[in-house]
């Protein structure tokens, strides 16, 4: 993750190096956000929608994800 934050890793690589549930859900939250912070909302929700659909929710990046999610819906 922290390679991912400090742009030593791509996305694409930072999501394939995620094995198991919990760590796809923090790869997909972290990217998500990566995304909104570059304004590319539709592909940011892409992702945290997978954490809702397909993440760990014993993980805070689950919670993280779905707040997200309701903040930009909010925004429209």
């Amino acid at each position: 993750m922290l390679r991912f934050l400090s742009r030593q890793l791509d996305a694409a690589k930072f999501l394939a190096s995620a094995k198991s549930i919990g760590e796809q859900t923090e790869a997909h939250t972290y990217i998500g956000f990566d995304l909104v912070e570059q304004g590319r909302i539709d592909e940011a929700l892409q992702h945290l929608q997978w954490v809702v659909d397909h993440g760990a929710p014993n993980y805070a990046e689950y919670g993280m994800a779905r707040a997200e999610m309701a903040r930009l819906r909010q925004k429209g």
